[in-house]
């Protein structure tokens, strides 16, 4: 009897698990807009279907991706092939690029981190050194 409650208690979660990713799979299809979810459909689709077939070609999509990002972290990008054409235009030309890319407001450069004022939004602590740039972005919706 306790197994089955046990069972049954895992069931529960796996299928609220999925019914949740389900939610937040169309909410983020509804921030993000019809146009632009056919568009990312449709760069993830030639992704795997163009470059990760042509790249790894004995790999199944799975294993593909995983290799990819094994080749990503070890820097073992040199003999990479390119991203379709078609892919990268259909990017270019899409409402997609203007949700993914965010552009700077304000940009400065400080000395050192000594000369960076904490903000609500930033790391409490920094020690860095060294100059470094740090920028402002002003969100703006399209809708």
């Amino acid at each position: 009897m306790k197994i089955l409650k046990t069972f049954i208690f895992l069931a529960l979660i796996i299928s609220c698990a999925e019914k949740k990713t389900e939610e937040n799979i169309l909410e983020f299809d509804k921030v993000l807009g019809k146009e632009n979810v056919v568009t990312l459909d449709f760069i993830v689709s030639d992704f795997e279907n163009d470059f990760l077939k042509r790249q790894y070609p004995n790999l199944n999509t799975e294993n593909a991706y995983r290799q990819f990002l094994t080749d990503l972290r070890d820097d073992k990008t040199k003999n990479w092939k390119r991203i379709s054409e078609k892919a990268i235009e259909k990017f270019e030309s899409s409402e997609l690029r203007l949700q993914m890319y965010e552009f700077p407001d304000s940009v400065w450069i400080l000395k050192n981190s000594s000369f960076d004022k904490i903000e609500s939004d930033s790391v409490s602590f920094l020690n860095i050194p060294y100059p470094y740039i740090k920028s402002r972005f002003k969100y703006i919706s399209v809708r």
